[in-house]
């Protein structure tokens, strides 16, 4: 029974390989032609609406950068997430680091749309943060221009990048409680330059709406170096966030 069988199989394989080289032998019939035509342009869509941007080498893709090109894109950017404190920070008994906070930001950016997607410009960051400390609080506040780099895809539901990096204005605000009067609180506002690296992704959920996240790490360097506090390399504060923020695009 069991030789029988393998007769069988074998015979079957031998069967449907020369069934296959018989067709393979065979010119291609006209409706098998569109068959592979439609298919082929299926794909094509798919990888498209999957990939968006991605999907450099389709006519309908080159086309659509082409008519975008030199064209330019707005993008308001409205964010917040933690932030943590990673230098010497002052407060009731001593300094501490480390310390977590609340960051918000508001970004406007305007890109100039260059080839296959990619994008350039010029944008303004205002940028603000909150730390709660013994009896005390942190404020620092950030105002300037950035510079951007990253892509704007052409469909819906795809992905997009950015970096950038930017300087300006900052302000801390310092409430310290003191230790040897309880009811006495000490206030200190301090000028600055700040520097702020900027780096995320988003999704591009609609034509003009998008979710996205992005880190910021950021240095406020003060002017009064009679507030430095003891042990810093620097006087002033650096700080690093994590954020989710809604872009609006025009």
């Amino acid at each position: 029974m069991m030789k029988r069988n393998g007769k069988r199989w074998l015979t079957g394989y031998v069967g449907m390989f020369i069934a296959m080289l018989t067709q393979a032998s065979e010119p291609m019939k006209a409706d098998t032609l569109i068959d592979d035509t439609t298919r082929n342009a299926q794909l094509e869509q798919y990888l498209d609406r999957v990939f968006g941007s991605q999907n450099e080498n389709t006519p309908k893709q080159k086309a659509k950068w082409n008519e975008r090109k030199n064209s330019e894109i707005k993008i308001l950017k409205i964010s917040g997430g933690p932030m943590v404190v990673c230098s010497e920070v002052e407060q009731d008994g001593g300094t501490t680091s480390d310390l977590l906070g609340v960051d918000y930001m508001l970004d406007y950016m305007s890109l100039s749309l260059k080839s296959r997607g990619r994008a350039r410009g010029f944008g303004f960051t205002l940028k603000g943060s909150f730390t709660l400390l013994d009896g005390s609080y942190l404020r620092l506040f950030h105002a300037g221009p950035t510079i951007v780099w990253g892509n704007f895809p052409t469909r819906n539901h795809c992905w997009r990048w950015e970096v950038g990096v930017g300087a300006g204005m900052c302000i801390s605000y310092q409430q310290v409680r003191n230790a040897s009067i309880y009811y006495f609180q000490k206030s200190s506002i301090d000028a600055g330059i700040g520097i702020i690296l900027k780096a995320g992704v988003e999704r591009r959920l609609s034509e003009h709406f998008g979710l996205g996240l992005e880190m910021n790490p950021v240095v406020h360097t003060l002017f009064n170096n009679a507030t430095k506090p003891e042990g810093a390399l620097f006087n002033g504060f650096v700080t690093f966030d994590t954020l989710l923020g809604m872009s609006f695009y025009f």
